[in-house]
């Protein structure tokens, strides 16, 4: 396998020649192909694999995996995220970004302080059939979201870990919209097992929360500081199973 990393450094990609690279099955790591870590994407530049289950992007916690700021019009299609490790974002750090995500699943990373998945700041990425699992950080096991408004559709997050806050989801001054998505046996030592909140607005609908556990406040959904969740009263949210 040619490495990712040797690709990006070639190519220059822009509005008028946007670039996809096609992944070939396989791992992608500096075990077995000397893959070096973090990958830098840059707008205009997708990566497509053959599916979550073939083709998987592996840091060896080493770095992050992907990298991006300043970054749009990019999407990050069929491939799994693994062994991530950095400050923040150990799967994904996103700044100022609206990367596309389809088909992708994210396990197996941390970060020392925010988003063990995925931490977002100043970012809006979208994701569709996204599973979030086995992550862990000090906040945010799952996805850490600063000043941001991410959608979610068709998202699983489950089985991460916080430290402090937001097993699942941790969020600052941000408004994320989830649709059909399912945050369960996430933990937190201190509150919002599931999803944390402070300053923000969250719009949920068909969105299931179960399952979470707190070791102070709020097991499923904790909620501070002016934050006001908005729920979709046509696709109704169960919140259920949760304990702190």
């Amino acid at each position: 396998l040619k490495t990712i990393q040797y690709a990006l450094s070639v190519i220059a990609a822009n509005n008028d020649n946007p670039f996809t690279i096609f992944l070939d099955t396989g791992t992608y790591s500096p075990n077995t192909n000397g893959e070096t870590f973090p990958l830098c994407l840059f707008s205009y530049v997708s990566i497509k694999g053959k599916g979550e289950d073939k083709t998987i992007l592996n840091a060896n916690r080493e770095k992050n995996v992907l990298y991006m700021r300043n970054v749009q019009h990019t999407k990050i299609d069929g491939i799994t995220i693994t062994n991530g490790s950095a400050q923040f974002g150990g799967g994904i750090y996103c700044d100022n970004s609206s990367p596309s995500l389809l088909n992708v699943t994210i396990s197996g990373n941390m970060a020392k302080f925010g988003g063990g998945g995925i931490n977002c700041s100043n970012s809006s990425p979208s994701l569709s059939n996204v599973i979030i699992t086995g992550n862990s950080a000090k906040d945010a096991g799952g996805i850490n979201c600063s000043n941001s408004s991410p959608s979610l559709s068709s998202v699983t997050i489950t089985g991460n870990f916080a430290n402090d806050y937001g097993g699942g989801i941790n969020c600052f001054n941000s408004n994320p919209s989830l649709s059909n998505v399912t945050i369960s046996g996430n933990t937190a030592n201190d509150s919002g097992g599931g999803f944390y909140c402070y300053y923000s607005s969250p719009s949920l609908s068909n969105v299931t929360i179960s399952g979470n556990t707190a070791n102070d406040s709020g097991g499923g959904f904790y909620s501070c500081r002016n934050s006001t969740i908005i729920f979709d009263n046509e696709n109704r949210c169960n919140i259920y199973s949760n304990s702190a």
